[in-house]
């Protein structure tokens, strides 16, 4: 990087068009005093500068430019080049320009160059499933936006912050970080629809998660409504396609049809398979519940088909549906097949809610099956997963499930025992 003086850029042009120091100052300035200027022993006022930019053929603002303009100049161009290789998934380069942009940036107290560059980091440590090193740059991120008070920076960070925490599994931190983004949302003088939409659409997906099937559905249709202002097709049909699924696990299967109906509609005229995927999903699970089990295994299979080409981490809950349908069906072999299939999938991508949730599936069938020693295995299993992930509700019906199990087996101090870390866990 190179950093040049008013006089460096002087001479350093002067020179690329061949003129003297007499024949670059005319009339106007003398030769001497260029002199000076050149060698940074005198400082030349505005009217002298707009001379000399017009003599030299460049912006004034190119000569006014101080050194700090210079480094934020270059750091913005090095944060566009961090930028795409954030997109290429190349950390060493990633890493490589960050350390350059920090020195500069800290070294010219460029706080909101540290801001973007902590939070392209953080992007790129979440392609890697670096999510500690992810956190430690975004709250980074947080400290450097704060300074400057740049509120809807502020809530990307922290919606970001709720990002990585759900990908860790920690879903009650998250729901508060997206909390957090609201609260900072109304402090923006001019609304940004889009960005409170994503924050009320994290929400929603985080009650989801809890089991709080209310507050889901209500946050879902608060983002539905924005989006519907929003001319964006894709994301409005992402957002009927949440709204729906907060609709089946309240049980509205008609209305949630109806919903799923409408996004397809929408997906027709641009297609999104990703998006479709979710849809088809979804169609299978109304299908399913409505006791329809050729068209819920039909849609099952599409959406199945199409996250497997594109190797996505939902695949699970395709899975998971398919287990059901055989399990409707009496095919109880395929079943199992389907469901051990997901949980290996999701322990091979570290997908930890998966994992739980295929387990609560497994421990049902056990038990419904009477083999209550084995459903006990899935239980512990479930629960040391749980311990890591600050879930406490879930936490605290896992271990209420795991003392009954054991009181079905008549063992009745591993039952009180399990009842206890129940208990204190939601003291």
């Amino acid at each position: 990087m190179e950093l040049l003086t008013i006089g460096e850029k002087i001479r350093r042009l002067r020179k690329e068009k061949n003129m003297s120091l007499r024949e670059l100052g005319e009339d106007f300035v003398s030769k001497a005093q260029l002199s000076y200027i050149e060698n940074g022993k005198a400082s030349p006022n505005i009217e002298l500068l707009k001379y000399l930019a017009q003599k030299l053929d460049v912006d004034l603002e190119y000569l006014l430019e101080t050194e700090k303009d210079q480094v934020k100049r270059y750091c913005k161009l090095w944060l566009e080049e961090m930028s795409a290789h954030v997109n290429l998934d190349n950390i060493t380069k990633v890493e490589e320009v960050y350390k350059k942009i920090n020195k500069y940036a800290k070294e010219y107290d460029l706080v909101e160059i540290l801001g973007e560059n902590n939070l392209l980091i953080t992007q790129a440590y979440i392609n890697e499933k670096l999510y500690d090193r992810a956190l430690g740059s975004i709250q980074q991120s947080f400290y450097y936006y704060s300074k400057v008070s740049n509120i809807e920076k502020i809530i990307e960070v922290i919606i970001k912050e709720g990002n990585i925490y759900t990908l860790k599994g920690l879903y009650e931190v998250a729901l508060n970080k997206y909390r957090q983004a609201h609260t900072f949302y109304s402090q923006l003088p001019v609304k940004k629809l889009k960005l409170e939409s994503n924050i009320l659409y994290n929400i929603s997906t985080c009650y989801h998660i809890l089991k709080d099937k209310e507050n889901a559905k209500k946050y879902a249709e608060e983002a539905l409504k924005i989006d519907k202002q929003l001319k964006d097709t894709k994301r409005y049909a992402q957002s009927l396609l949440k709204y729906a699924s907060t609709l089946i696990i309240n049980g509205e299967y008609i209305e949630a049809e109806n919903i799923l109906k409408q996004a397809n509609s929408l997906l027709k005229k641009k297609e999104d398979e990703k998006t479709k995927a979710f849809i088809e999903n979804n169609f299978g699970c109304v299908y399913l519940e409505s006791g329809d089990y050729e068209n819920a295994y039909k849609h099952l299979m599409k959406a199945k088909l199409i996250k497997e080409e594109m190797n996505l981490d939902e695949l699970p809950t395709t899975l998971f549906e398919l287990y059901k349908y055989h399990i409707k069906v009496g095919e109880d072999e395929k079943a199992i097949k389907q469901l051990e299939k997901a949980i290996e999938f999701s322990k091979e991508r570290k997908l930890k809610e998966h994992i739980i949730k295929g387990l609560d599936y497994y421990v049902e069938y056990l038990m419904d099956k009477k083999s209550y020693k084995e459903a006990i295995l899935k239980i512990k299993e479930q629960t040391s997963l749980l311990e890591q992930m600050e879930m406490k509700k879930v936490l605290v019906d896992a271990y209420l499930k795991l003392g009954n199990t054991y009181n079905l087996l008549g063992e009745k101090e591993k039952a009180l025992e399990a009842f206890e870390k129940a208990y204190i866990i939601n003291k």
